[in-house]
């Protein structure tokens, strides 16, 4: 009997190979990618992760009422409203009598935690800083952010001091994700494990640890499960960092969803301290003319909100853990045999069922497991199965147009 010309071609060792080729070409560019990562391709990656923030915003406020529990942070706001009111010649946002004053009436409201995340190191106005520095030292429980820049020149002893009457100090330190654009995602514990740095913790962490009386000089780093530890005589708590040695913003709050308080209403005899007792009193600048606003998965917001979601991240510690890269290589090896199984043996319209039905599938498992606090990116999936689909119906094609070629050329 006289053996296909095709016969080769047309044996399920050919499909084998051919996902093989694909899916180990696929990993190597994007799962563990290289330098010659192909960028259109990570970008629709981050887009759609992206969207599961905004899709949770709205999944939380319709059909998930508590969930998380509420914003620990309120953030004491100095927006359009406030920059109008407190202009009166003597003090200004910026003006350490004005932050000293600020910082009194917090405290009377007794907080847990009080942070200030607004510029007032680099103005050059000394005046009033050891007002500044008292009102500090009898709060007892506010943090600075920490500008390091041009530490040493005449004047800026007042900085130091004002570091040395706070609990502690940090930079907020996000850093983006990735090399497409400069969406805010992930956040890198600042210096922690750079060599030479010393493990200093950011100072959104700082103060969540401070919040949840834990204390943040007693920590390390567990290189067995890439966390690091905190611990208290009452429980350890880990943050877990992905393969860059990063955590995700767990975005668990928009604008709106962040109580807030201007900050000329926070000056008045008559607010009320319940809005502010045993919570983190975050001082920060929201304004537009701040310029301190920046891209992230749910919109542009201010960069105090960013903070809040930071803090509400490790106050409520729910961490992203994000699958690793080997685990995720042999998931698509696997799924890819499966898929390219199905797609050889079908036709092409029950092929394209079944990638339409992998596409629903796993974006309803991505969505579920983003819920969960798992990081999953159904994108690799679905790049993989469309690039599959389409060498299966290529491969096909080509047979049917080799075989037509023979048919007529046995006619003729």
């Amino acid at each position: 009997m006289e053996k296909d010309p095709l016969y080769l071609l047309k044996r399920p060792v050919f499909s084998v190979l051919l996902v093989l080729v694909i899916t180990t070409l696929y990993i190597h560019l994007q799962v563990s990618p290289g330098t010659f990562a192909i960028q259109p391709l990570i970008y629709p990656k981050f887009k759609l992760q992206d969207a599961f923030f905004k899709a949770r915003l709205l999944y939380n406020e319709r059909f998930r009422k508590g969930y998380p529990k509420e914003s620990a942070v309120v953030l004491i706001a100095s927006d359009e409203e406030s920059v109008s009111k407190i202009n009166d010649n003597q003090y200004t946002s910026y003006d350490p009598r004005f932050l000293a004053r600020l910082i009194t009436r917090i405290s009377e409201c007794q907080p847990k935690v009080i942070v200030l995340d607004i510029g007032f190191f680099n103005y050059g106005n000394y005046e009033g800083r050891p007002e500044l520095i008292e009102a500090i030292k009898k709060a007892g429980n506010v943090f600075v952010v920490w500008d390091s820049s041009g530490m040493g020149t005449p004047g800026r002893q007042f900085d130091e001091d004002i570091m040395n009457a706070s609990l502690g100090y940090g930079r907020v330190d996000i850093t983006p994700a990735a090399t497409i654009d400069n969406v805010i995602r992930v956040y890198y514990p600042s210096g922690y494990l750079k060599e030479g740095v010393g493990r200093v913790l950011p100072l959104a962490l700082q103060a969540a640890l401070a919040y949840k009386d834990m204390p943040f000089n007693i920590h390390y780093y567990d290189p067995k499960t890439n966390t690091i530890l905190f611990m208290s005589k009452e429980y350890i708590i880990g943050l877990p960092l992905n393969e860059e040695k990063m955590t995700y913003i767990n975005f668990l709050y928009d604008e709106k969803m962040i109580p807030t308080i201007p900050i000329w209403k926070a000056m008045e005899e008559n607010l009320d301290p319940a809005l502010l007792k045993g919570k983190i009193a975050l001082v920060g600048m929201t304004a537009k003319g701040y310029n301190d606003f920046h891209l992230t998965p749910i919109g542009r917001i201010p960069g105090p909100i960013i903070m809040a979601n930071q803090m509400n991240t490790f106050v409520h510690f729910y961490m992203f853990r994000e699958y690793s890269n080997r685990i995720e290589a042999l998931a698509l090896v696997i799924l890819g045999f499966l898929l390219t199984f199905l797609f050889y043996r079908r036709s092409m319209v029950e092929g394209f069922i079944v990638l339409i039905g992998t596409i629903c599938a796993s974006l309803a498992a991505s969505f579920t497991l983003f819920l969960l606090n798992f990081l999953w990116s159904a994108w690799d999936l679905i790049a993989l199965s469309l690039l599959l689909y389409l060498a299966i119906l290529i491969h096909k094609a080509s047979i049917w147009e080799v075989e037509n070629k023979m048919l007529r050329t046995q006619r003729s």
